[in-house]
C-alpha cells in the first residue's frame, strides 16, 4: 500500500510537470538583487539534497518488506535536511538585508543629487 501511495504521488508530480501546472522555469534563479535570474547556490544545494534524499528513501522503500507502513527515515538524513534548509533560509535573510541596505543607499544618493 505504501509503495502504491508513493507511486501515485510521483505520477501526480510527473503529470503536473508535463502539463505545465507545475512550473519549473526560474526555479533555481535568485529572485531579487543585482544577480537576478542567475542560479542561486543555496537553491541548487537544496534541490540536490532533496533529490539525494528522495533517491535514498525510494531505494529503502523498494527494499522494505512491511506492506503496512513506510520505512523509517534515518536521523542523519533528517539532521542533514534541517541543515540544508537552514542554509537556504539564512542565506535568504542575509540577501534580503544586503539588498535592502543597497536600495537604501541608492535612495539616499538620489535624494542628495
Amino acid at each position: 500500500m505504501a509503495i502504491a501511495w508513493l507511486g501515485f504521488l510521483a505520477a501526480m508530480v510527473a503529470l503536473g510537470l508535463l502539463n505545465g501546472r507545475i512550473r519549473t522555469r526560474g526555479i533555481l534563479a535568485q529572485k531579487a538583487g543585482p544577480n537576478r535570474d542567475q542560479a542561486s547556490p543555496e537553491r541548487v544545494q537544496l534541490l540536490l539534497f532533496t533529490l539525494a534524499t528522495s533517491a535514498m528513501y525510494l531505494a529503502s522503500t523498494l527494499a522494505w518488506t512491511d506492506t503496512t507502513a513506510l520505512p523509517p527515515m534515518d536521523d542523519k538524513w533528517l539532521v542533514a535536511g534541517a541543515g540544508s534548509n537552514g542554509i537556504y533560509v539564512i542565506t535568504k535573510v542575509i540577501r534580503r538585508i544586503v539588498n535592502s541596505a543597497r536600495a537604501e543607499r541608492t535612495s539616499q544618493q538620489e535624494m542628495r543629487s
